[in-house]
């Protein structure tokens, strides 16, 4: 399951996100990824939350990430949630850019793929607009 949170800039996003995860870790029964760029929210998610900062594994480009997610995913069969904080910003693209990575989220049914995207919804690609 994918759902996109969508948004220009400053308009709460992250934040939401952040809400997001914390929410569910109480009732998941595995376990809950949360990805971004850099550790400047690190405090805000909860200890039970697997904060991973992108920049310090040198994620930046697509390919980078979508190999990065695999290895999770392949090295902890019981991930439930994977929350990506502003994946364009993190592999440097372009919105419009990103499908590659939805199609990997795609073949996941039993991940729930949290995304945050900042752009209107005029904007955004048609095969993110079905997520959100």
């Amino acid at each position: 399951m994918i759902s996109v949170i969508y948004g220009s800039k400053g308009t709460g996003k992250t934040k939401a996100l952040i809400e997001k995860a914390n929410n569910v870790v109480a009732d998941s029964k595995g376990t809950v990824v949360y990805i971004t760029d850099t550790r400047e929210h690190m405090y805000d998610v909860k200890y039970q939350v697997r904060y991973i900062a992108a920049r310090e594994y040198g994620i930046d480009t697509l390919p980078q990430l979508i190999g990065f997610i695999k290895g999770i995913i392949a090295g902890d069969h019981d991930i439930e949630y994977i929350f990506i904080d502003g994946a364009y910003r993190i592999a440097r693209v372009d919105i419009a850019d990103l499908k590659e990575l939805f199609e990997l989220m795609e073949d996941f049914d039993d991940i729930h793929f949290n995304v945050t995207i900042s752009s209107d919804y005029d904007a955004l690609p048609e095969y993110i607009k079905k997520y959100v």
